[in-house]
This record gives C-alpha cells, sequence and structure tokens, in this order.
C-alpha cells in the first residue's frame, strides 16, 4: 500500500505518537510507625509524588520484597498496608509506576519502625492533664497529705514501702525506706523522697556516676498508662531519668540537664507499664545529690468511658477483639478499633442505646435494639479502625453499645462476633 494513502497516512501518524509514549517517573516514598502498630495508607499512595508526561492513569507494581521482615501489601492504586511484625529499624520495598505500557524507574519505600511503645514525654503539667482528658483516662492524684496513709512516714520516720490508691512507692535500694517530709515541697505541706538518699557508703563502685546514687520506684496493682509529677533535685543539680518497667537501658530523659529547681515529668504509654522509677544519675560518694517528688498525676488502662461486656464469637483467628477508647465528653474523640477479625471480610457494625441481648448466628448480640448497621470491610490484617468525634448535647449517662459482626468461614454459623463493648457518657 503507497504511503501517500489516507490509509497509510493515518498509520504513520499512529506509529509516530506511540513511538513518542514517555516513560512515568516514580518518586521515593517514606513512612515512619511504631513497632506493632501497622501502618495503612489511602490511594493515591506511593502514587502521588509520581509523574506521567502522557497523563495516562498510574497503577503500582511492587518489584522486590527480599529479605524484609514486615510484610507490605502494595496495591494497584498505589494504598499500601504495612505489618511490622514486631521488627524495629528501617527496611525498604521496591516498585515501579507503569501507565499501562510501560514500567518508570525503580523506586524505593523506606518504613521506619521506632521501637517499643508509642511514648509520649511530657514537661508541662497543663498538657499532661489534658492529654489523659484526650485519651479517655480518668486521672487520679497524690500529693503526700494524706495522715491515714502518710502519717506513718513523716520524717524521720520511714517504711519500706508504702501502698496508695493501689500505687506502692518504695526505694529499689535495700537499705533506704520512704518517707514524707515538709522540706522540698511542691505544693501542699509534704513531699515524697527516699531515705536514706542512695547507698553511697557501699564501696568504691559508688565512684562511679549513677551506681550507688538516689532512686525511688512506684508500682502499680493494675496497668498504668500515665505517670506525672513534680521533681527536683538537691546540691548542685542532678540529672534524673525515668526508668519503665525495669528498661535500664532505654532510659526516659525530658529534662537532658541538671535540675536546679522543680520540673515536670510525665510520661503517657497508651500500651501500659506496671513500673516508674525516678533515678538521678550523675551523683558520686564525695558529690551526692538528692531528689525529691510531689503532686503526682496517674491514670489507669482501665481508667476509660468504656468497658469490655464480652460476648465475643471466635472465627478463623480467634475472637475478634473490639477495644473502645476517649472520653465521650463534648467534641472529643473517640474510637472503636477491631482486630484480630477475618482478613478482607465483610463486616457490620452494630450500635445501639441500651442492651437486650439476642440470639445471633450462634452467639450474643448485646446492642440492641439498634440503628442500621455500618458495613465495612476489615483490612488483609482483619482489622477496622473507626473514629468520631463527640457532638454536644448527649445527656449524662447515656449508654452506647458497639459491637461487630463479620463474615467468617471458620464461624459456628459463617458469622464471628467480637466481644461488645459499653461507653458511658459522664
Amino acid at each position: 500500500m503507497p504511503w501517500s494513502t489516507p490509509t497509510a497516512a493515518a498509520l504513520l501518524v499512529l506509529s509516530v505518537a506511540a513511538s513518542a509514549q514517555t516513560a512515568p517517573v516514580a518518586q521515593d516514598d517514606a513512612y515512619t510507625t511504631t513497632q506493632g502498630d501497622n501502618l495503612s495508607v489511602d490511594d493515591p499512595g506511593v502514587l502521588e509524588n509520581d509523574e506521567d508526561a502522557d497523563g495516562d492513569t498510574l497503577t503500582a507494581v511492587l518489584v522486590d520484597d527480599a529479605g524484609t521482615v514486615g510484610n507490605l501489601f502494595l496495591y494497584s492504586d498505589g494504598s499500601l498496608e504495612y505489618e511490622t511484625n514486631g521488627f524495629v529499624g528501617v527496611e525498604t520495598f521496591s516498585y515501579v509506576a507503569n501507565d499501562g505500557t510501560s514500567n518508570s524507574n525503580v523506586a524505593t519505600i523506606t518504613f521506619t519502625v521506632t521501637g517499643g511503645t508509642s511514648l509520649t514525654t511530657y514537661t508541662n503539667e497543663t498538657l499532661f492533664v489534658a492529654a489523659l482528658a484526650d485519651l479517655g483516662y480518668t486521672p487520679h492524684f497524690e500529693g503526700f497529705e494524706d495522715d491515714g496513709v502518710w502519717g506513718a512516714v513523716r520524717t524521720p520516720s520511714t517504711a519500706p514501702s508504702v501502698t496508695s490508691q493501689g500505687l506502692t512507692w518504695e526505694s529499689p535500694i535495700g537499705s533506704s525506706g520512704v518517707t514524707t517530709g515538709s522540706g522540698p515541697v511542691h505544693n501542699g505541706g509534704y513531699g515524697f523522697f527516699a531515705l536514706p538518699h542512695g547507698d553511697y557508703g557501699a564501696g568504691p563502685q559508688c565512684n562511679t556516676p549513677g551506681v550507688c546514687t538516689d532512686r525511688w520506684r512506684i508500682s502499680s496493682d493494675t496497668p498504668l498508662t500515665a505517670f506525672g509529677g513534680w521533681v527536683r533535685s538537691l546540691g548542685n543539680g542532678g540529672k534524673v531519668s525515668v526508668i519503665l518497667d525495669g528498661d535500664e537501658a532505654n532510659p526516659i530523659e525530658p529534662h537532658p540537664g541538671h535540675i536546679y529547681t522543680w520540673v515536670y515529668i510525665g510520661v503517657v504509654v497508651p500500651d501500659g507499664f506496671s513500673t516508674i522509677e525516678f533515678r538521678e544519675v550523675e551523683g558520686v560518694a564525695l558529690d551526692a545529690f538528692y531528689i525529691f517528688g510531689d503532686s503526682f498525676t496517674f491514670a489507669r488502662q482501665t481508667d476509660s468511658a468504656w468497658t469490655d461486656q464480652g460476648a465475643a464469637l471466635a472465627g478463623v483467628t480467634g475472637d475478634p477483639l473490639l477495644v473502645g477508647s476517649g472520653p465521650l465528653i463534648d467534641g472529643s474523640n473517640n474510637a472503636a478499633d477491631l482486630s484480630n477479625a477475618a482478613p478482607s471480610a465483610i463486616a457490620g457494625l452494630f450500635l445501639g442505646l441500651s442492651s437486650t441481648p439476642i440470639p445471633f448466628k450462634g452467639g450474643t448480640l448485646k446492642p440492641f435494639p439498634f440503628f442500621d448497621p455500618v458495613i465495612l470491610n476489615t483490612s488483609v490484617s482483619g482489622t477496622i479502625s473507626s473514629s468520631f468525634v463527640m457532638p454536644a448535647g448527649v445527656p449524662t449517662g447515656t449508654e452506647l453499645w458497639v459491637q461487630w459482626a463479620i463474615q467468617d468461614a471458620a464461624a459456628i454459623k459463617g458469622v464471628a462476633l467480637s466481644n461488645a463493648i459499653l461507653g458511658l457518657t459522664p
């Protein structure tokens, strides 16, 4: 066929246009999460910063996940889910953007996973107490003023330990007891300290900073989620570290410098902890520093507006777990988070204002009567996060009953149930 014909010319134009098609350009992406906290990124996800000069729709294609510990689920629309699997550190995955014809350059997705729990430190009492309210926890106060509890340990009297409001106060040093006195006081008539201050006479090792220094420890009979208070040092200004659950390898230092006056030290750990120790870390036998504490505020994991009401019905991975959080006060952030459910399954959220339990798919549904169920899909890791802002004007004492039903072939009648939770407005 001669090139001069219209058909041949059209083919030539199409051929030239096809040859002018340019490959997309992919950019690297980076995300950060905490050990144990799986990460979800909505579309366009990794494709958000990628470009295609021809304006073609891009899809994401995973190239390499060899040698990684965490699991990456990368979807064609660029969204992703990343499971840490207990990993701490930095790991990378490779992907390309495809425009339907060509692949882009290979781009890297970097995940930085920080260790331990999602811990937040505070040096401001007002902000610390506000954080407890935002999380829905009830603050408890200890000021050492109750003579019925603390009267027997007014200086110079001491005791090996004192238990107050479910907390046990003691010195980890066997030769020291705990006491309260009217000397270094931040508020009220009494402050707290150990006596003797440290163990500076124990031997030559006490010439090494931090070995024989002053310290005291608080243990809880139920997991704590927050602890904060005022601390000061006497002497030339000591340095104070906070140690949670005996983890001396990872001390917390909200005030890394020397302390010459009262400072506030607070920690919030939603995952919980059982012990907290305040330790001076620079004193030596010939230059000892003493520390004192007062006006402490703490909260327990059980101090939420939400309570577990049971009634879970097992599925493929066992009992789906529903956890409520938030204070249920006007304008507050609240959540009902589902985990350990069947992955990528259809689920229905049942919400009611009272509970007259009814049989349901071989189990018990506690929110009844209920509003029209909200239908969602669980993630590939079997989770759903549901958050809401509490509207104004809800009367005190209003009950909110919540429970999930999840399609699950391993359940008795093809449906697993989470535990029910009850939220009670204050």
